[in-house]
């Protein structure tokens, strides 16, 4: 194989005109989920990943074995027993039980500009009987005691909103919070008050994940090592039933059966992977930092990721952009519909300003069939996301070149930035990832990294 830097020369119009001031990319923060088994009621299982829709196989599952998991009835608690599978450990003996909740404490870990602390995962599923819950439900579960030193209360706060507390051994903590949506792909971050409250709107029906962190700042002893704080990261998943008041909201939003359509045929004309899709296997090279790594990158036909580059620091740096980029090809579902209405009526290169009436004042542009930029409010930021160039494959357009930017909403200053170029092939009917290149940049450094697959193998 040819050296990497052979295979990647971003051109000059890539670049050309933006910004670039540059970003580290982000570390990628992994949190212990708890959801239930398919096909199996009476079960749960429990992954470990980013998202819980993108889950790590060993070597990355192994080192959370120890969760201990347990099935909450509101009169005690029964340990469930763990069975390895191949991308999550299943517990069987769940039956009845509204409420599931574990935890693991991981370990002292030394980061960097950080003092050595106890990491903690904990985890929690309000599964009721199985069905959507209502917000009542919702919050009715959430009282129940699991034990767990950082938790998680709701109550209702209107008719698509539920209020959020978080607290840390009993009291009220500020926590830092992560907010995934039905129907969504990107994580919407937030922050809970000093008292440890947030509002947090629930106007579509569906499964939501949330992943929260808080420290308590007191020394700690653990495996015969010092820790100055215990960090705990406390994921939490819930289905919850379409608010009765989302329908007459909806009715209020003056709605453009044009910018509908053009919102709708945009969604249809995107390239995914469907329920066929098989899996893939293939060579890689990594480089990062000057450094180039080689092994091989596997997706099952689930979009669960396995990195086998040989390097730890290799596979952290990667995993948080080509896991989007896996997890954006997915979703082969239903068209998602919006009460969508045009903007404005200004002339712009990448078409006509959509407004998608949503709770995160989305708003994309749309031409040639291509949704060519997204912007959305993410609490105290936002972003923009510019598609540079899509390639028309054969079931839809592949994106190529894109840009996000993401922007302070009190200032307006632009806070960081980051460009990716990405080549792919096709395998039978079937498209793969071949390159993939990021340029991630903020005020103080730029990081290049570049990923070559090859040799790729479908799964059978």
């Amino acid at each position: 194989m040819k050296s990497l830097s052979g295979h990647f020369q971003l051109t000059r119009w890539l670049l050309a005109g933006a910004a670039i001031t540059a970003f580290p990319s982000a570390a990628s923060a992994h949190f212990v989920w708890v959801e239930p088994a398919p096909s199996s009621p009476g079960a749960a299982q429990v992954c470990f990943g980013e998202y819980p829709t993108v889950r790590e196989a060993a070597p990355l599952l192994d080192k959370v074995q120890g969760v201990k998991l347990y099935a909450l009835d509101g009169k005690g608690r029964r340990e469930l027993k763990q069975v390895r599978a191949e991308n999550h450990f299943r517990y069987e003996g769940v039956e009845s039980a509204p409420v599931v909740a574990g935890s693991l404490d991981y370990g002292i870990l030394q980061r960097e500009q950080s003092p050595p602390y106890l990491l903690r995962y904990e985890t929690v599923l309000l599964r009721g009987e199985g069905k959507p819950l209502s917000a009542s439900e919702i919050a009715r579960l959430s009282q129940l005691r699991t034990d767990l030193p950082l938790s998680v209360t709701f109550k209702p706060a209107g008719a698509d909103r539920l209020q959020l507390t978080t607290a840390l051994n009993g009291k009220p903590v500020a926590a830092d919070v992560a907010i995934g949506n039905p129907g969504e792909t990107e994580l919407k971050k937030a922050r809970t008050s000093e008292n440890g409250t947030l509002e947090l709107p629930v106007s579509t029906s569906g499964w939501y994940h949330l992943r929260l962190s808080a420290e308590d700042g007191k020394p700690v002893t653990f495996g015969g090592k010092e820790g100055k704080f215990t960090r705990t990261y406390l994921s939490v998943m819930f289905q919850a039933e379409k608010p009765a008041g989302s329908a007459v909201a909806a009715t209020a939003v003056k709605t453009d059966a044009d910018a509908i359509k053009l919102l709708k045929d945009a969604h249809e004309a995107r390239s995914h992977w469907g329920k066929e899709f098989p899996g893939f296997t293939a060579d890689a090279v990594y480089m990062w930092q000057g450094k180039e790594v080689k092994g091989t990158v596997t997706v099952d036909s689930q979009l669960s990721i396995k990195y086998d580059l040989g390097s730890k620091e290799a596979e952290t740096s990667l995993r948080p952009s080509f896991g989007s980029l896996i997890m954006h090809r997915g979703g082969g579902g239903d068209t998602p519909e919006y009460p969508a209405s045009w903007k404005d009526g200004e002339v712009h290169p990448f078409g006509r300003a959509i407004n998608l009436n949503d709770k995160y004042g989305s708003w994309y542009r749309v031409k040639d069939r291509q949704i060519l930029q997204v912007n959305r409010n993410m609490g105290s930021q936002r972003f923009t996301t510019n598609v540079l160039e899509n390639e028309s494959g054969r079931h839809g357009f592949l994106p190529r070149a894109w840009t996000v930017s993401y922007y302070d909403n009190s200032t307006n200053a632009l806070l960081r930035s980051s460009t990716t170029h990405v080549t792919w092939k096709w395998i039978e009917d079937i498209f793969v990832p071949a390159t993939v290149q990021t340029v991630n940049a903020h005020n103080e450094a730029t990081e290049v990294t570049g990923l070559v697959l090859s040799n790729h193998r479908l799964l059978k």
